[in-house]
């Protein structure tokens, strides 16, 4: 077994617990003992090159089916609230549709969760392409984690970027033209783009703002957008530890959102309104209405006491 592997499993055995270490251990074994040569080198090309560049990054199923493993393992199969959206969306990708999803953000395992439930309920792999900041590719964990699916690696506007990820304005700017062009292109080859509209994890369990900036990625003509709510998932490699601590974790799907139609709406009723920001808040309130009430945060409702939200949660209220 090379470096590669035998660091891997090393870091896995420190994050998860102890009773699932000696089963999950075997399993890890078992999938790079399966590997002949070419595969194995392969798979350590592909772990050594990931996120040394901005832009699309590929998946590995080597990758992936070590964190089907891993979530199989510790945590198990947890039953999927709004599973029938999930298969929507799955079954509109396939038919050559344009599909978003979008989700608040608890911890760097969110994403890895929702695939590996995914598949584990029996609706199937999601051709994800998830976008994701610098600091995803700083741990071998981390790395191994972002080659479970596609992903872009994005610059973060200062607000938001991890100490050491920052960039220039010129630079972000560089570097955000050509995650727009890898998203669309990918796209275009049938994945569905997923992405954190709050920029950065949460640190009090609470939704926080949306960068409206974000809108750039859900305006194509026929956008459908899926929100999902997260609920217990901070324990899976979360703000302050790098430990699995699995303990309640849940998350449900929400009805499709027709970009078009809910643009049109928009504009009908509140013709002054900034369309671009109103749509992104309005994601917020769907996925508020997702997760816990305790938790919705910057877009608690009813009674909302932002005067900026009023229109937004008006109209949520009354399409909703």
């Amino acid at each position: 077994m090379g470096n590669i592997e035998q660091t891997l499993i090393e870091s896995i055995q420190k994050i998860v617990p102890e009773e699932a270490k000696s089963a999950l251990v075997q399993g890890l074994n078992s999938i790079f003992s399966s590997l002949d040569e070419e595969q194995i080198n392969g798979f350590r090309k592909a772990f050594s090159e990931q996120g040394k560049e901005w832009g699309f990054q590929s998946s590995h199923p080597v990758a992936t089916e070590i964190l089907l493993q891993l979530v199989g393992k510790v945590i198990g199969i947890i039953p999927l609230g709004g599973k029938e959206h999930a298969v929507g969306a799955l079954n509109n990708i396939n038919d050559g549709k344009t599909v978003v999803m979008v989700g608040n953000h608890l911890s760097y395992g969110d994403v890895n969760f929702l695939h590996a439930q995914c598949e584990l309920n029996g609706i199937g792999k999601l051709p994800l392409l998830v976008m994701a900041g610098p600091k995803v590719y700083e741990e071998p964990f981390r790395i191994l984690s972002s080659m479970a699916f596609d992903s872009l690696k994005m610059a973060q506007p200062p607000s938001k970027a991890s100490e050491g990820a920052e960039v220039s304005r010129r630079e972000l700017l560089q570097i955000t033209r050509l995650v727009v062009e890898d998203a669309i292109k990918w796209q275009d080859n049938g994945r569905i783009l997923y992405f954190f509209p709050e920029g950065t994890r949460t640190r009090t369990g609470e939704l926080n703002s949306f960068i409206h900036g974000v809108s750039r990625y859900i305006e194509r003509e026929g956008t459908l957008i899926y929100p999902v709510g997260y609920t217990g998932t901070d324990g899976l490699v979360g703000v302050d530890s790098n430990d699995i601590n699995f303990s309640n974790a849940q998350m449900n799907f929400g009805a499709p959102i027709d970009y078009d139609q809910t643009v049109a709406k928009i504009k009908a009723k509140y013709p002054e309104a900034n369309v671009k920001k109103f749509m992104v808040d309005l994601l917020g309130f769907h996925i508020a209405d997702l997760i816990e009430k305790e938790n919705r945060g910057y877009y608690q409702f009813p009674y909302n006491k932002n005067p900026d939200l009023r229109e937004v949660e008006e109209f949520y209220l009354t399409e909703r």
